[in-house]
């Protein structure tokens, strides 16, 4: 069944997974479909597709059905980009949550922890969290994968260790997006 033409879906994160579910709602759904993404090239294959790219304030704004296709680190960025825009991160969270882009990590760890900025230690730490995806680079780097997003990743936990948060829940991470001060 297609859905109205009138429909506006908004997709967050158009990465490996985000950008084929994006290009196939483009192309099936009948809906006008708008994108974000840190990363231009998916945007502008998209584009070929009927995708406007957008910026998450504008999505928040104008779509009536958002998607999101990111990492649990992400869902950190999204906050701090709320912030920016003078958006109440708990409002946007709670519109992910509304529709398709509810997950674990958004009502774990999105809503619990990083909307309210809530990072108490010995809850799964920063430098946990960088240990294990660090294995998971190395599994990447030996079979030949390009792991660019895991590394980035890694680097923003080197950033958030560095700053003195890596005792506290992963999420902590978010800090480091803010530009939150070390000892803060």
């Amino acid at each position: 069944m297609l859905m109205n033409a009138m429909l506006t879906i908004g997709f967050v994160g158009v990465g490996v997974m985000g950008e084929p579910m994006c290009r196939h709602l483009a192309t099936k759904s009948g809906a006008s479909v708008m994108a974000c993404d840190r990363d231009t090239a998916p945007l502008e294959r998209l584009a070929a597709f009927g995708v406007q790219a957008a910026s998450l304030d504008e999505i928040v704004q104008s779509a009536d059905v958002i998607f999101m296709s990111l990492p649990s680190g992400a869902v950190a960025e999204a906050r701090a980009i709320a912030v920016r825009v003078g958006m109440d991160p708990q409002k946007l969270f709670e519109a992910f949550a509304a529709g398709s882009a509810d997950s674990f990590a958004l009502r774990n760890q999105g809503m619990k922890a990083v909307a309210p900025q809530v990072f108490p230690e010995k809850a799964f730490p920063v430098t946990y969290a960088r240990k294990d995806l660090s294995y998971a680079v190395a599994l990447g780097d030996q079979v030949g994968v390009d792991v660019t997003g895991a590394k980035n990743l890694v680097a923003c936990f080197d950033q958030a260790i560095a700053s003195g948060w890596g005792e506290k829940y992963a999420p902590a991470i978010s800090l480091v997006f803010e530009g939150a001060q070390p000892g803060s």
